[in-house]
């Protein structure tokens, strides 16, 4: 079992022999000496034991966190993907035609060290991804052996070969390689606005039903997906975004809060979605209702070619 792989199992086995070699010497001894030998002794026992405990609660934890994200990320490391960003094209012609290199600087400041202070960088990314990654690396402990990893999306993409937890929606490159992967058995799909504003998409999912963000409410998305269920059955692709920025905070704390919550309610082999309620002015405070947790049909877990 895989809480006796304990690190404190040896300690604990040797504060049972400290605490019965006192319960022993306690027979024979005078007073008041048989009273503070027996309290020594029941005290070490009490920590054996509750280190056994949380050894044990540590390994059901474990268990169910590996049926829900699967043991690639659950037990070898999870990979967190994020979207980076460059600028535009239009700007850089421009750059490059007034001979500057476009370069970042630190905001003004008032220590005058970082408002003269420049970095050369290819790319950016943005904050509340960032954050939303922070909120699901307390899911996971990572080891020196098989630390968490951070990469950008484009980077992963290039040779999708492991489980993932991707952070963004519409800006993330991995959650195109989905819905272009499954096409028409995607779980989802993201559609532009139909206003002034060509960029802002909203979701539909596949019953038909749309989630459209505005300044109020926004909506966070959890997906995840087995890619290869026949050749690979530990691999995970979760998918953590939003339409719009509350969206991808909320869904991220959401998921790293309640994880267990979604496991008890879908089957651990079979694709979900789950759609958040995200309140703009309190992301953390996203709920989900139980109609907004959408799973896919067995049939649809087998490989999409």
């Amino acid at each position: 079992m895989r809480w006796m792989k304990n690190d404190k199992l040896p300690l604990d086995g040797i504060g049972l022999m400290i605490a019965g070699a006192l319960f022993v010497l306690s027979v024979p001894s005078p007073d008041p000496w048989p009273d503070l030998l027996v309290g020594v002794a029941t005290s070490f026992v009490f920590l054996a034991v509750f280190d056994m405990l949380l050894a044990v609660q540590g390994s059901l934890l474990g268990r169910r966190r590996a049926k829900f994200f699967g043991r690639e990320l659950a037990r070898g490391g999870a990979t967190f993907a994020f979207p980076d960003f460059e600028p535009h094209h239009d700007v850089t012609r421009a750059l490059e035609g007034v001979g500057m290199p476009h370069r970042y600087q630190r905001p003004t400041s008032k220590i005058r060290g970082l408002a003269d202070f420049w970095i050369d960088t290819h790319y950016s990314a943005a904050p509340s991804d960032i954050e939303a990654i922070l909120y699901l690396a307390d899911i996971f402990d990572g080891i020196a052996a098989k630390p968490n990893l951070m990469m950008t999306d484009r980077r992963l993409i290039e040779g999708c070969d492991r489980s993932f937890l991707s952070v963004g929606l519409s800006s993330s490159a991995c959650t195109f390689l989905y819905l272009e992967r499954m096409a028409d058995l995607s779980m989802f799909e993201l559609v532009p606005e139909p206003d002034e504003r060509p960029f802002r998409k909203f979701v539909r999912v596949k019953d038909g039903r749309e989630f459209h963000s505005d300044s109020h409410r926004q909506y966070g998305l959890i997906m995840r997906h087995s890619p290869d269920p026949r050749h690979c059955p530990d691999r995970r692709w979760f998918i953590v975004g939003g339409i719009g920025t509350e969206g991808t905070l909320g869904a991220g704390w959401y998921l790293s809060r309640h994880w267990r919550y979604l496991a008890g309610r879908v089957p651990p082999h079979q694709d979900f979605i789950a759609i958040i309620d995200v309140p703009a002015i309190a992301p953390r405070s996203a709920y989900l209702k139980d109609s907004n947790i959408i799973v896919a049909e067995p049939d649809a877990l087998t490989l999409h070619d």
